[in-house]
C-alpha cells in the first residue's frame, strides 16, 4: 500500500473513529468496498448511551468527502477503482 493509501485509511480512521486492520484496507478496492466497511465497523460497535447515528448515506458521503480532499478527485462513482480510475498508488 502506498503513502496516499495509507493516507486515505488513516483519514477514515480518523473521521469515523475506527481502525481498519492492514489486511481490511488491502482489500478495499472501489470506494463503495470502503464505505461497506466502515458502516459495518461502526454497527458493530456499542453505542449505549451515545447520541451518535451512522446512518449509511451519512458513511457515505463522509467517505466520499475525504476521498475527495485526499486525493484531489470530484467526479467519481462508489464503484470507480481506486487504483485504476482514481490513481491511487
Amino acid at each position: 500500500m502506498g503513502l496516499d493509501a495509507v493516507d486515505l485509511v488513516m483519514a477514515w480512521e480518523e473521521v469515523f473513529e475506527i481502525e481498519i486492520l492492514d489486511e481490511e484496507a488491502a482489500a478495499l478496492i472501489t470506494p463503495r468496498m470502503a464505505i461497506d466497511l466502515i458502516f459495518k465497523k461502526l454497527n458493530a460497535l456499542d453505542f449505549t448511551g451515545s447520541k451518535r447515528v451512522w446512518l449509511y448515506e451519512r458513511v457515505r458521503e463522509g467517505v466520499r468527502r475525504i476521498i475527495r480532499e485526499q486525493l484531489g478527485v470530484r467526479d467519481f462513482s462508489d464503484d470507480d477503482e481506486f487504483v485504476k480510475d482514481l490513481g491511487l498508488d
